[in-house]
């Protein structure tokens, strides 16, 4: 069996949006430093002054989720823990 090249293995819509939107950020921060950095600034201000703890729930609530339903999770801990004293009192 012939191996695939990379490029026959990636998924190129998530690549090229993601390299595109990398560009779109980067190139003009580079090229206008000090707008950039103004722009850059307001964003920040926006994001801590306006949305404070808000724009960091979202992240938190999926990270926990993720963590619950994985294998580490109370899924897992509730199905192990609560076995184990009942078959002990048997």
């Amino acid at each position: 069996m012939k191996p695939k090249r990379a490029f026959d293995v990636i998924d190129k819509p998530t690549f090229f949006g993601s390299l595109f939107l990398l560009l779109a950020v980067t190139l003009p921060l580079i090229i206008y430093p000090e707008q950039g950095a103004v722009w850059v600034l307001l964003a920040k201000d926006f994001v801590t002054n306006k949305l404070g703890v808000l724009y960091l729930m979202p992240g938190a609530v999926g990270f926990m989720t993720c963590i619950i339903f994985s294998d580490i999770g109370i899924s897992n801990w509730a199905t192990q823990s609560s076995i184990a004293p009942l078959e002990s009192q048997r």
